[in-house]
């Protein structure tokens, strides 16, 4: 790259550092990260010619092509066009406010305010809230968007420290020496870890904050929709309220649609509406989102769980599967359709990654700096409401044969132990 300006060298300085060549270098062996997607559906894609079994994608409850929602986006479309063309500051498509109370209703709070996204929701609300003589304290392990957001509340005035993930001595210690000399304070937490499959303690969490005078953010991206009574998410699946708590959640993972949102009480509505910026200042979700929203949770509805129930009982089959053929499983012992596996080390990343590519299998194969540098090497199966029993059994196939791949001192002693097992049958 020329050095001939300073935009150029800046590039250049960013872009030749030792751990970014290193981090590309890796990334470039990896077929099912960073590829591009020819076709997509019914758990199926093509990536470079070749059809593969997904299990990448986050759909949790199979909602992305259901008749319904396609019909409804098609006559959103043809009703409102493609987009709105303005801020909702400005005017905005009559579908959000059907699809705010629907939320609501559901959740069981007064209000809710929807973003385009979960990440400009956590920008626009954190900032607003965290400014001078407040108190900021980040879970290391809270979703990156949540995490830039605190240091953009940083930059308004707001204190901002974090704590090792759910060391609660740590959080503690930090409150004490320090909630004294702030008016207000705030502990950003995920509702679900995704990187983990772990829910938050939220019990635990709510006791600190009473303690010590604080409030709670919880970012429950991955919670909405599967997490819960009814997919409520995860302070309804404690049982507990938003008094003391602003909830943030996505529309994309369980309900297939776009968008994330916050809930607010009603008195303090009109305070995001006019401040939050991007609130003010973003385009408008286009009215297909909007209308395949709202049908996400018709047929949820009209459903009665139905997806939810077998949800569960494929992570029930995949998590104890997984386990029977070694692995073992990262996570608790929640339901919850992320499963984490453990597959070795760090260096044997783009090995999983090309043997789950040669099986005909597009999952993701993860390592430092997406989880901590001593999770090794880790598979993140996603799964869907809507994968088919025989597409569960190509990936179980997949696993007992990497297994066999990664442990062949093992596997030919259960061959030598079988073989014996059946000559001592013979024999007696």
């Amino acid at each position: 790259m020329a050095s001939s300006t300073p935009l150029a060298r800046l590039l250049e300085e960013r872009s030749s550092g030792r751990v970014v060549k290193h981090l590309a270098a890796i990334l470039d062996q990896l077929p099912n990260s960073y590829c591009q997607l020819e076709s997509l559906g019914r758990h199926e894609c093509v990536i470079r010619g070749r059809r593969m079994l997904n299990f990448n994608a986050i759909n949790y409850l199979g909602l992305e092509q259901h008749p319904e929602m396609i019909a409804s986006a098609q006559q959103a479309l043809a009703t409102w066009g493609t987009l709105a063309g303005s801020s909702r500051a400005a005017a905005e498509v009559g579908l959000y406010e059907k699809l705010e109370s629907k939320i609501a209703e559901k959740i069981g709070v007064e209000s809710v305010i929807v973003y385009p996204t979960v990440t400009l929701a956590n920008h626009g609300v954190i900032p607003l809230l965290m400014r001078k003589r407040s108190l900021l304290l980040t879970d290391q392990e809270v979703h990156n968007s949540v995490q830039r957001a605190a240091i953009e509340a940083k930059g308004a005035g707001a204190t901002l420290g974090s704590f090792i993930h759910d060391d609660f001595t740590q959080l503690e210690q930090i409150l004490e020496a320090q909630r004294g000399q702030h008016s207000h304070a705030m502990i950003a937490l995920d509702g679900v870890y995704s990187m983990a499959g772990t829910y938050l303690n939220l019990p635990r969490y709510e006791a600190i904050a009473k303690k010590y005078d604080a409030m709670l953010y919880i970012d429950d991206a991955h919670g909405f929709g599967v997490v819960g009574p009814e997919g409520r998410g995860i302070v309804s699946h404690y049982g507990s309220n938003y008094d003391n708590t602003i909830y943030v959640a996505s529309l994309e993972k369980g309900l297939a649609s776009l968008g994330g949102f916050v809930a607010v009480p009603q008195a303090a509505r009109d305070y995001f509406r006019y401040n939050s910026y991007t609130y003010t200042f973003s385009g408008q979700l286009p009215p297909p989102y909007l209308a395949s929203a709202l049908t996400a949770m018709e047929i949820l509805e009209r459903e009665k769980g139905a997806r939810l129930t077998r949800l569960h009982e494929l992570i029930g089959r995949v998590k104890t599967e997984v386990q029977e053929i070694g692995f073992e499983v990262i996570g608790e012992d929640h339901p919850f359709p992320l499963v984490m596996v453990k597959v070795g080390e760090f260096e044997n990343i783009p090995e999983v990654s090309q043997f789950f590519y040669d099986e005909g299998v597009h999952i993701l194969t993860v390592g430092f700096p997406v989880i901590p540098q001593s999770r090794g090497a880790m598979v993140r199966i996603s799964l869907s409401a809507t994968h088919a029993d025989s597409q569960i059994d190509r990936l179980m196939a997949a696993f007992r044969k990497l297994h066999a791949k990664l442990n062949p001192s093992r596997t030919q002693q259960d061959s030598r132990e079988c073989l014996a097992d059946t000559a001592s049958s013979v024999a007696a």
